[in-house]
């Protein structure tokens, strides 16, 4: 049965305390034995090179889609909470004797369908076999409601696009490199001696988990976090009940301004959000890497000689099964003065093609592409945006022309 530990959680005062006490653990051992602080000076003395490398990869989400949807957000959530809903008359004609919901309308039907009528009785009274049934139902498949379910439809595409793209070049990222090389003569003894450490922290916030307030203010989170926290809301939308019922009941660009849609101020800026995302092109973001070199300091290269003068002496005994004496009466002052390494940045940054230290390069992907042969897909799809566009200024001028001749109809 494997075992499976918990997760330590560390305050500050814990991680410092940690980093402090080893320290004094390294210090003491170093202290207490002349062998390693003559070992260490002739670290020090030999030939040292050191460099620590930075590089950062970041992803700068433009704020205007991001906003637009946020500032959104609240007029569609009251258009989902307050569909609108049609009465309709249902017409059945059903056996008499399941017969449930008889109008006047029923008997004019009677009237003029008398194959209907199965006898009359001496008294004159008609007795049919079927009738008509009348009865009201709720139609949700309304043309606002399909507006608003192509709008989340069309949505849910436009941040999923942009989201993957985000997450194909992973999360923002720190990245430290330190580098370190050694060259040395211990008594008779030529020491090479290398080491280099590297570390990648991801600063991308986590999924935001559980229920979430779509009237948050959520200016001061980072463009990530707000990314992530919006598409998650059109998922749940898309997992409402409303958008079930409603299927694949879409409309066809362009939108209807009808009454319902222009005199209803949520449903207003839903259509605003709709011209919108039609007519945003841009791939919505860019990912801008970054690398700078430094030179180690004191306390890091102190600590470190000291390390490897340890690591020294149990790599010496396990392979050679001997140790060096190389205690001196030296008093020198150690100097930790190492030479700034020029490091060879292909090394370390083949993913992020850096050229070399201090370069900042920029990477854009367009989602439409300038200057580049389009595929035959693509040019299908601009054909119908160009398509949508003219039949969208051919509505406006009807309805400026329809405008005008009302008023000069009321001017005569």
């Amino acid at each position: 049965m494997p075992r499976y530990s918990k997760k330590l959680l560390l305050d500050d005062n814990q991680k410092n305390s940690i980093y402090e006490d080893t320290k004094d653990f390294i210090s003491y051992i170093y202290e207490d034995y002349d062998f390693y602080q003559s070992l260490v000076r002739l670290l020090d003395k030999g030939k040292t090179d050191a460099v620590i490398y930075k590089k950062v990869l970041q992803k700068n989400i433009d704020e205007l889609w991001v906003r637009k949807i946020e500032e959104a957000l609240p007029y569609l959530d009251t258009a989902l909470r307050t569909v609108r809903k049609d009465i309709k008359e249902v017409e059945e004609i059903k056996p008499i004797e399941l017969s449930r919901s008889i109008t006047v309308k029923s008997l004019q039907h009677l009237a003029t369908h008398t194959n209907f009528i199965d006898s009359i009785d001496e008294k004159g009274n008609i007795i049919p076999n079927k009738i008509l049934n009348v009865y009201k139902d709720e139609d949700m498949l309304t043309y606002e409601n399909k507006f608003i379910n192509t709008l989340i439809y069309k949505l849910g595409l436009f941040i999923d696009v942009r989201y993957e793209k985000l997450k194909q070049y992973g999360a923002d990222e720190v990245s430290n490199v330190m580098s370190l090389d050694i060259e040395t003569k211990v008594v008779d003894t030529q020491v090479k001696m290398s080491i280099t450490i590297q570390t990648k922290d991801g600063v991308d916030e986590q999924d935001t988990k559980g229920n979430i307030n779509i009237f948050e203010d959520m200016t001061k989170s980072s463009l990530w976090l707000r990314v992530v926290r919006i598409r998650k809301i059109i998922q749940q939308y898309q997992a409402s009940q409303f958008i079930s019922q409603m299927g694949k009941a879409y409309i066809r660009p362009p939108v209807m301004r009808t009454n319902a849609i222009l005199k209803n101020v949520h449903l207003r800026q839903c259509l605003e959000l709709w011209l919108f995302i039609e007519s945003y092109e841009s791939a919505g973001f860019e990912v801008e890497s970054s690398s700078s070199s430094e030179k180690p300091n004191n306390e890091l290269m102190e600590n470190l000689y000291k390390l490897l003068s340890f690591q020294y002496v149990i790599f010496r005994k396990n392979t050679s099964d001997k140790i060096d004496d190389v205690i001196t009466d030296s008093k020198a002052k150690v100097r930790y003065n190492a030479r700034f390494k020029k490091m060879d940045t292909e090394e370390f940054t083949d993913e992020y093609e850096f050229l070399n230290p201090n370069v900042k390069k920029v990477y854009i992907e367009q989602l439409s592409r300038k200057n580049t042969k389009l595929t035959k897909e693509e040019l299908k799809i601009r054909k119908a945006i160009e398509r949508a566009l003219k039949s969208e200024k051919m509505y406006e001028a009807e309805q400026k022309k329809a405008v005008l001749d009302k008023q000069k109809s009321k001017e005569k």
